[in-house]
């Protein structure tokens, strides 16, 4: 998907794209890097926000790697890129013992994830870059996507942006016809799971995992519902 900077944000914030989801602290990004550098400079900022998450100290990790996130999105917006493995076979041509930008990722979001608990501004973060991984990477590996789809969402039930979160949810859940969808649905209404929410609804949690088992032949997420429903008696 072409999108402009002045066209409406992919989001669906009501801004533009440049004042929005062009990057993660909504300031403009100075050029850093052109699609014929080296990513040594991207791979030192991945190697040392590894050094804190080895650590979990998941907030300095997120420090250093959404400024390796954003040199990496430079780089993305003049690219034909589509798949986050095809941009690692590249990077893989130029230098050798780079951190897999595929692997690492996941770790970011992860670290997001951790991060949030102690400092929600890391929970907009988290949305920002889901939302982006998907927009410039959408051929990566199906996997990869839906996780990314079910953090968004799960972010903004965690900012408040319950109705925003349920669409998600349902669009991600129906995209992939993956049952831990609506597991992780689910959870955004189970007080065992997330106790600080304020739209906690046993019932709603409980059909929405339901809907999983009606949905799923994997064992592992036949598993992860009969575990929920059990704690939810």
């Amino acid at each position: 998907m072409d999108i402009g900077r002045n066209d409406p944000c992919f989001c669906g914030s009501g801004k533009k794209y440049k004042k929005c989801c062009i990057n993660l602290n909504k300031e403009e990004i100075q050029p850093s890097i052109t699609i014929d550098a080296p990513f040594e400079e991207v791979d030192r900022d991945i190697e040392q926000g590894y050094t804190f998450f080895y650590k979990n100290e998941a907030s300095q990790a997120c420090d250093y790697w959404v400024a390796a996130w954003m040199k990496c999105l430079e780089w993305i917006a003049v690219s034909d890129i589509k798949d986050i493995q095809e941009a690692d076979r590249l990077i893989d041509d130029r230098m050798t013992g780079h951190h897999l930008l595929f692997n690492w990722v996941q770790d970011f979001d992860m670290a997001l994830e951790r991060a949030g608990h102690k400092d929600e501004r890391y929970i907009q973060v988290r949305i920002d870059f889901a939302k982006q991984f998907r927009h410039h990477f959408p051929e990566s590996n199906s996997n990869l996507l839906f996780n990314m789809g079910t953090a968004a969402a799960e972010g903004l039930f965690l900012i408040g942006e319950v109705t925003k979160g349920e669409r998600l949810f349902e669009q991600i859940t129906k995209e992939y016809d993956n049952p831990w969808g609506y597991i992780r649905w689910g959870d955004m209404y189970n007080s065992l799971i997330f106790p600080k929410l304020a739209n906690v609804d046993k019932e709603k949690a409980v059909q929405l995992y339901e809907k999983a088992r009606a949905m799923s032949e994997d064992q592992d997420a036949l598993e992860g519902v009969k575990e929920r429903m059990e704690d939810l008696v």
